[in-house]
């Protein structure tokens, strides 16, 4: 070899250490044992152990859309995709044949967005009895629901379990939660299954006490868990009873679980009981920082006659959930959450 020649190399040797000068090689986060391999799922972050969701490439996935309150003739979801949402969850009856409820699913699918089912029969229970009847309905109708196995979520059960204000401090939402995921890994569900907060829905305290036990006692640690943010979290608390809404942000965040504001509504708008007393580009901006999704409720939550909805109410759109493209087809609502989904397309 010429003295050039060694020059030469030395130079490549040189520009290819200097390419690659402070760059670090991350290992993608381990996909969960039994999972499929080509769907979505659960796992931590290899520098910071926050537990975040990933597709199938093993790139991190950041849920933004909307709930869709109406399979049926008094709703429209066609109008979804261009609200730029990649996420839909959608609530469902189980009393039509399977093939029938999943076809109110797969549109969603088709549109490219993910799709993520729940049963709504168990909202504001925490028996047993009615989260062993969704879950028995889950495992009757698997060979059905288990394709979304590849490309969705399912939710087990909307707003089940007490609080930890409960007389047993909210210790049955991870038992009943526990024999719940453990039958749906046994009926062949390997997708990340969402659970819902105890409390209706909006109690930070049940994942923040019992999230790493439930995520823990999964075969497959591949859980995601849904806050509610409606009128039990105060901005700031001003009484014992309030949940206070940067505390339970805090601890939720401090947790690492991975984590979903699965509905929310208009700040300060609908009825008293449930009104979300958080400005919304605060909750989404915080949501956001966190790491975590968000769904809004809802793009068809009908408050009028007609299949028709105002200002007052939780509805996106104002008819049916119908939405071309114009603004005049949403409520104040809709103006609200659209754009921010539309800056958030990709």
């Amino acid at each position: 070899m010429s003295p050039k020649s060694g020059t030469f190399f030395a130079l490549i040797a040189l520009a290819a250490t200097a390419a690659f000068a402070g760059q670090v090689c991350t290992p993608d986060p381990p996909r969960p044992a039994g999972n499929t391999g080509t769907g979505l799922y659960v796992a931590p972050d290899t520098a910071t152990g926050q537990w975040r969701l990933y597709n199938s490439n093993a790139d991190e996935v950041l849920l933004h859309g909307v709930n869709n309150n109406h399979w049926d003739a008094y709703g429209s979801a066609a109008g979804i995709p261009l609200s730029g949402a990649n996420a839909v969850r959608i609530f469902l009856r189980f009393t039509d044949p399977p093939e029938t409820t999943y076809g109110y699913v797969k549109p969603i699918a088709a549109a490219g967005m993910v799709p993520i089912p729940t049963n709504w029969t168990t909202t504001c229970k925490s028996d047993a009895l009615s989260l062993q009847s969704a879950v028995d309905t889950w495992v009757a109708q698997a060979p059905v629901w288990t394709r979304l196995n590849s490309y969705g979520l399912v939710n087990i059960a909307n707003e089940w379990g007490a609080a930890v204000s409960a007389s047993d401090k909210g210790l049955s939402w991870l038992i009943n939660n526990t024999t719940a995921v453990n039958r749906m890994r046994a009926a062949g569900y390997t997708m990340p299954l969402v659970v819902d907060a105890g409390g209706c829905g909006q109690d930070a305290g049940t994942i923040v006490r019992y999230g790493q036990m439930l995520l823990a006692a999964d075969p497959q640690h591949n859980l995601l868990f849904s806050v509610h943010v409606y009128g039990s979290w105060h901005y700031p608390a001003t009484a014992a009873w309030m949940q206070d809404y940067a505390t339970a942000m805090a601890q939720l965040k401090a947790s690492k679980l991975p984590i979903v504001v699965g509905e929310f509504g208009p700040y300060n708008g609908g009825s008293s009981s449930s009104k979300t007393l958080v400005p919304t580009a605060k909750l989404v901006g915080d949501v956001e920082t966190n790491g975590w999704g968000w769904l809004a409720w809802s793009w068809n939550d009908n408050n009028l006659p007609g299949c028709m909805a105002d200002d007052s109410g939780f509805s996106l759109t104002v008819k049916c959930g119908v939405y071309t493209g114009s603004d005049a087809e949403l409520t104040a609502w809709g103006r609200t959450i659209v754009p921010m989904l539309q800056a958030r397309r990709r």
